[in-house]
């Protein structure tokens, strides 16, 4: 599998599952891990509401589960 499901910021309102490509390690203080589940926060919810500034085109979803 060399894709993985993205939820990616669009702009204020507007999200979009995306299939991005697994990203490599390049460095030696990096890890790749395998995400089987993933939420969203309270500092997300803001941003979709367009109450935190984000830029567009970030992947969202920091809360995951391995």
């Amino acid at each position: 599998m060399d894709k993985m499901n993205a939820l990616v910021f669009k702009e204020v309102g507007k999200l979009v599952l995306e299939h991005k490509p697994i990203p490599q390690v390049k460095e030696p203080d990096e890890v790749l891990l395998k995400v089987k589940a993933v939420g969203i926060c309270g500092t997300d919810v803001k941003i979709l509401e367009g109450k935190h500034h984000f830029r567009p085109n970030t992947v969202l979803g920091h809360e995951f589960c391995r």
